[in-house]
């Protein structure tokens, strides 16, 4: 029986006396699928400290010579930031100290990272097969920024004031002391990945196929990010262990030879004509063990949220892994009842 939290993608497990479950050709309805792709939930908030990165307006700007060196930017470590806004008496203070800290965050991370990574740009090659600037606004917005720039995996408040200017405005100003763990190198042109979908227009209980072709030898590592903002660790598994590949060489999964074993069968939301989830696929150079807490399928399926320290662990996993030593591919599908 499968884990009941699991509610938008599952595996199911096929014996040899068991037919496999035949589907209806998907309804290729694109309309409804961007249109859903655009319900998907906001990413303000979506995640803690780890990854909260703001929206596109917040840029990484330059720095010059003189703050890389205050600011030791491109390493790891602290960073004070202090900030004040004004507020309409109409935004709660809740809502304001939210969208100071954001942007406080971004300060941060544009200080200790700088402008050695081109953030516009990776983003634009990791989410290249999207093609969708919704993208942008969907709860895993701030996770894949935090995989070309950095991520803060602590805070602490120092100070905080509110002084309430008359009846229609009020200024609130902010001391936080942030830990920003960098993103180091820079990325390896010649280190590409062709990560396809056999299709990306699914009907519920339909079996989703993947295809990932490196430049190099690598070794891969794919996750589903789900529409509940859930992740699970589809390969490796307990059941396909070998993630190694050679250069050019076509991975399937999953694997053609025990499809007749596991299958990996999409489902919808709850509620919702079309369903938009995604397959992250990650390859590096080098043999780097996922850590150990980082949930896998296997006899129980268990997947990890944007809340779990799991899921820290993950960026922490894939910020360690230098630019140079990586290439990463995001694929969309869409699932309809």
């Amino acid at each position: 029986m499968l884990n009941k939290n699991i509610l938008f993608f599952c595996v199911l497990f096929y014996f040899g006396c068991t037919n496999k479950m035949v589907a209806p050709k998907p309804d290729k309805n694109k309309i409804k699928a961007e249109k859903a792709f655009k319900e998907f939930e906001n990413s303000e908030s979506s995640f803690g400290i780890e990854n909260n990165l703001g929206t596109s307006k917040y840029l990484i700007e330059d720095i010059d010579k003189q703050s890389k060196e205050r600011y030791n930017t491109g390493t790891l470590g602290w960073i004070s930031i202090k900030k004040d806004k004004y507020f309409n008496s109409n935004t709660s203070f809740k809502d304001a100290k939210m969208d100071l800290i954001t942007e406080m965050r971004n300060d941060a991370i544009s200080k200790k990272v700088g402008t050695t990574v081109e953030i516009t740009q990776l983003m634009s090659d990791v989410i290249s097969e999207v093609g969708n600037e919704e993208f942008s606004k969907t709860a895993w917005s701030g996770f894949f920024k935090s995989t070309v720039s950095g991520i803060i995996t602590n805070e602490k408040e120092i100070d905080s004031k509110i002084d309430t200017k008359n009846d229609e405005v009020y200024q609130y100003f902010l001391h936080y002391d942030f830990y920003v763990e960098p993103v180091t190198g820079k990325r390896d042109v010649e280190y590409l990945v062709d990560a396809k979908l056999k299709k990306n227009m699914l009907n519920e209980g339909d079996e989703l196929e993947i295809f990932v072709t490196p430049t190099k030898d690598s070794y891969v590592y794919i996750f589903n990010l789900m529409a509940d903002n859930n992740s699970i660790l589809m390969f490796p598994n307990d059941y396909m262990t070998d993630n190694k590949i050679q250069a050019r060489e076509t991975l399937i999964i999953p694997d053609p030879s025990i499809k007749q074993y596991i299958s990996f069968i999409v489902g919808s939301l709850p509620g919702r004509p079309i369903t938009s989830e995604s397959v992250y696929v990650i390859c590096t150079k080098k043999d780097i063990p996922l850590p150990e807490q980082i949930p896998r399928i296997g006899e129980e399926i268990i997947p990890f949220s944007k809340d779990d320290n799991n899921f820290l662990s993950l960026q922490r996993w894939l910020n360690s892994i230098p630019m140079d030593e990586r290439i990463e591919s995001l694929n969309m599908y869409h699932i309809s009842k």
